[in-house]
């Protein structure tokens, strides 16, 4: 709050309006209304496709937003880190999967592979050269119709996640670098995949493969257990976040 000054925050859950309030300074300041863009969150599954779609890593690449670009040196040595870090063999590995190829092929599947905005320029030659497997391009294809339409999702720490569940599309965290990534990307906050999340929770490129395969198998069909979670988590699923939201912007602006 002190760093900030907003005025307003929406929150999709009691548990992020509580951490937001209570650890972050925003007391008072916190509606649960579900967020505006959820209401356009409409499944239109069916077209046998598996979207994955990793998050960035800060000390990986330079930010777009960076105020001086990095300059050459810096962009060589961020180059370098990125070819040596954990997160390329991760998805080189992923993606060239022997058993994941087979599974596309076996059970009539596509899988989109869809990057963050800071990371496309790194990732290209990442992808094999299959008919089966794709990179969507962003300027094309809207994060959220990737999202609608896809019938098995797989991220890391992506806060698409919570887009997916809210849908009710099946998905996979492939969790490989946590101590990486809680250490140079973001601090860890309140929600743990394992204990709160939407889907399985993969470690390693052979797990991941592995819960893929196992939905394809399935029919990309999410558990019970999963269900639950999403049912306990977001506040509201009934497409009237705009309208809540709305209210409480009139709340705040009246004083």
């Amino acid at each position: 709050r002190n760093r900030t000054g907003v005025d307003l925050i929406l929150a999709v859950s009691r548990r992020e309006g509580r951490f937001l309030s209570e650890e972050l300074g925003y007391e008072g300041q916190v509606e649960v209304t579900g967020f505006p863009r959820f209401d356009a969150l409409v499944p239109a599954r069916g077209g046998r496709t598996i979207l994955f779609m990793p998050t960035w890593r800060a000390y990986l690449t330079v930010a777009s937003y960076s105020r001086d670009g990095g300059g050459r040196e810096a962009r060589q040595a961020m180059r370098d880190r990125f070819l040596a870090s954990t997160y390329r063999e991760f998805m080189v590995r992923f993606l060239n999967h022997p058993d994941l190829l087979a599974a596309l092929d076996r059970y009539d599947y596509a899988l989109e592979f869809l990057p963050h905005y800071e990371m496309r320029a790194m990732v290209g030659e990442m992808v094999p050269d299959r008919d089966r497997v794709r990179i969507v391009d962003q300027n094309e294809v809207s994060v959220q119709d990737a999202m609608r339409h896809c019938d098995l999702f797989v991220t890391d720490w992506s806060s698409t996640a919570f887009d997916v569940a809210y849908l009710g599309t099946p998905l996979v965290y492939a969790q490989f670098d946590a101590e990486e990534y809680w250490d140079g990307h973001y601090q860890k906050g309140y929600f743990d995949a394992r204990r709160d999340g939407f889907g399985p929770v993969g470690e390693s490129v052979e797990e991941v493969v592995g819960e893929v395969v196992r939905y394809l198998r399935g029919g990309c069909v999410r558990e019970p257990e999963y269900l639950r979670r999403v049912e306990e988590f977001f506040e509201y699923r009934d497409q009237q976040n705009n309208v809540r939201s709305s209210e409480a912007i009139d709340r705040l602006v009246r004083g």
